[in-house]
């Protein structure tokens, strides 16, 4: 994949998808935006995309955007930017988009994801993307990044062939750095989901059920302990399933969250907007997994049935 030939797609132009797609295209890279929404895409082809940061602002004036993926090219790197909860979409939006030799990347929170990919595409051509970020889409158009932005990616299938998946991986990763997103290849794909949801589980359950931003949570001495505790308990789920997370790990995730920009996580803005929350990619198939691997996860689970039942109403 030569980068004068590669086009990425982004596949949902959302918070993470517009900020990452935002970031590589202002790096010189040939990217366009697939926009779900019909009047963000009316905006965003008429206004363009722009990021807000303290790091420095993104105006993209032009972009290739699009409504339909029918009218899209056919991608090299595809990002899927989409919530798990809307995976099913992807059965309609992938086929026109994909050949032979694109990869595809799950930029998703959870687990899940990869597995009702490999329906559509060789399981050797998937890659996922972890994200430390905090951002929010404020508007049409308007992406508001918070803090952070580093992005960890892996293949789903490393063992297919390991000289092509590292070739292909280091070349992803180069061109998020060279866009001024500290990158990384990890070679444990389900590790490192396990590692994000050491954050996730915990501040994203809490954040929605306490009806408080990070800092709030981090704050009180009572949901500290909490947060604590449940973040134990999903080292022991990842324990369980052949992960081991290290308390180094884990307290690390307590010590960002002190020093991150007061914010509320995407499950409770998805939550305050009464739309659907990512609960089982989050909470309920790692659940299932824990308990299919012998450990019960009380403090997933609990969280899991609470967020159902507020999810239902």
């Amino acid at each position: 994949m030569s980068n004068d030939f590669k086009k990425y797609l982004v596949i949902g132009t959302g918070a993470l998808g517009g900020f990452y797609g935002a970031k590589l295209a202002k790096s010189g890279l040939d990217v366009h935006f697939l926009v779900h929404s019909e009047s963000d895409y009316k905006f965003i082809k008429t206004h363009g995309l722009k990021v807000k940061s303290r790091y420095g602002d993104i105006y993209l004036n032009a972009i290739n955007c699009y409504n339909n993926p029918d009218n899209m090219p056919k991608g090299d790197v595809i990002l899927v930017a989409i919530k798990a909860f809307s995976n099913n979409v992807l059965k309609n939006i992938l086929p026109p988009v994909i050949k032979d030799s694109s990869i595809i990347v799950l930029l998703q929170n959870g687990i899940g994801g990869e597995e009702y990919i490999t329906d559509l595409i060789d399981n050797t051509r998937i890659f996922g993307g972890l994200s430390i970020l905090a951002v929010s889409k404020d508007g049409p158009g308007l992406i508001n990044h918070h803090d952070f932005g580093s992005i960890k990616i892996g293949q789903y299938n490393p063992d297919s062939n390991p000289r092509e998946v590292s070739l292909q991986l280091n070349e992803i990763v180069d061109d998020f750095e060279k866009a001024g997103i500290f990158a990384s290849a990890v070679p444990d794909l389900m590790k490192a989901r396990w590692e994000k949801l050491i954050w996730n589980i915990p501040f994203s359950g809490l954040s929605v059920l306490l009806d408080a931003d990070t800092k709030q949570i981090i704050s009180n001495p009572n949901s500290l302990e909490l947060a604590g505790e449940i973040i134990k308990d999903v080292a022991m789920a990842a324990e369980a399933c052949g992960k081991t997370i290290s308390p180094d790990f884990q307290q690390k995730m307590i010590d960002i969250t002190v020093t991150m920009t007061p914010y509320f996580p995407s499950m409770k803005l998805d939550f305050d907007s009464g739309k659907p929350m990512e609960v089982e990619a989050i909470f309920g198939n790692p659940l299932r997994l824990a308990r299919k691997a012998g450990y019960n996860a009380p403090y997933i689970s609990m969280l899991y049935h609470l967020l159902k039942v507020l999810q239902k109403r």
